[in-house]
């Protein structure tokens, strides 16, 4: 549901930025009955891979990981079989990819090396203790956990902070009385945000170096959408049922 939820923002961004702006969505050409019939057998096969990928990960049989290789070679032989990619192509490909794959490495390196300076000063254990003892309500508790992840997203990789935070935060959340579920879905989405704003903005940084557009430009297209999200986790925050309800019928409870 809360997957739904963001979706259903996104979409509602969309056609509000495209009503307002149309010049920035125009309208294409109409497709015939004969163009939309000889399209079915191209999107077919786009259908089979999505299957595999998704259905792989759902039924276990690989991991996100692996579903995302399998899923990459699929589309790479099926470009090669329909010699829609030359030697030029390729290479320029590799190097468009070695080169972003090295500046996203580096980041996660650097988000590492503070991750364990973290570790080592202990900063978080004393972040935790302290907000477990702020005599404020529980609710206000979890805005101040909320804002920690929020600023150690923005400055480190998500998921190392993500490993680091939660062991610390999670026994506070459980004896608060809320549901680890809901608390998940909380972080994941804070870190999502935490991700796109500044200092390091690690998501834009990535997308500013495959684009090659000025950090001002892709913000103007990030902020309706990063505004959709914190929408989405304010709903999350205040009605908890919404983002467990699913996961509760799922497990009989």
């Amino acid at each position: 549901l809360p997957a739904l939820m963001i979706s259903f923002f996104f979409m509602v961004v969309i056609a509000g930025w495209v009503t307002l702006q149309p010049a920035v969505a125009p309208r294409a050409e109409k497709a015939t009955w004969r163009e939309r019939i000889a399209a079915i057998p191209d999107a077919l096969i786009i259908l089979v891979i999505f299957g595999i990928v998704i259905g792989g990960m759902i039924t276990g049989f690989f991991s996100p990981t692996e579903a995302g290789t399998i899923g990459t070679v699929a589309v790479f032989l099926l470009a090669l079989v329909r010699k829609e990619i030359n030697a030029k192509m390729l290479v320029a490909s590799f190097r468009g990819s070695l080169r972003t794959s090295i500046m996203t490495l580096m980041l996660i390196a650097g988000s590492s090396i503070f991750g364990h300076f973290l570790a080592i000063t202990e900063i978080p254990m004393i972040a935790a203790n302290w907000t477990a003892a702020l005599p404020i309500p529980k609710f206000l508790i979890i805005v101040v956990i909320i804002a920690v992840y929020l600023v150690g997203g923005s400055i480190m990789d998500d998921l190392a902070f993500m490993v680091l935070a939660t062991p610390i935060f999670f026994p506070t959340v459980v004896n608060l009385g809320y549901d680890p579920i809901w608390f998940g879905i909380l972080i994941c989405m804070t870190l999502m945000i935490g991700g796109i704003i500044p200092p390091v903005a690690i998501y834009v940084f990535i997308l500013g170096n495959i684009t090659g557009l000025p950090f001002k430009t892709i913000y103007k297209g990030v902020v309706p959408f990063l505004s959709a999200l914190v929408v989405a986790l304010a709903i999350m925050f205040i009605f908890p049922d919404f983002a467990i309800w699913l996961p509760n019928q799922l497990m009989g409870k």
